[in-house]
């Protein structure tokens, strides 16, 4: 998602958005809070034994929400940052 949001904002401004290191750490610092959302969870046989939600379950509670919202907000502010320091240099 950051290299099309690069490139599609490189050829509206004719200039690069972010330089090829703060790509790679947006995409490092991305792909991290991901596995940790993913690793948070300790692993548990109840799990397994817990009957399955129904179909008119939510998939994503309310808390999943403030916790998207939350690392989006982050992840925005990281974009940010970085772009800011790239036409800084230019």
């Amino acid at each position: 998602m950051t290299y099309e949001l690069s490139l599609i904002l490189a050829q509206i401004s004719d200039a690069l958005v972010l330089c090829p290191p703060q790509l790679l750490w947006v995409n490092l610092i991305m792909d991290t809070m991901g596995a940790l959302a993913l690793a948070t969870e300790p692993p548990s046989l109840d799990l397994l034994k817990q009957k399955p939600n129904g179909h008119e379950a939510p998939l994503i509670t309310r808390c999943m929400w403030k916790h998207i919202l939350v690392q989006g907000l982050y992840q925005v502010r990281a974009v940010l940052y970085s772009l800011s320091q790239c036409v800084s240099r230019t």
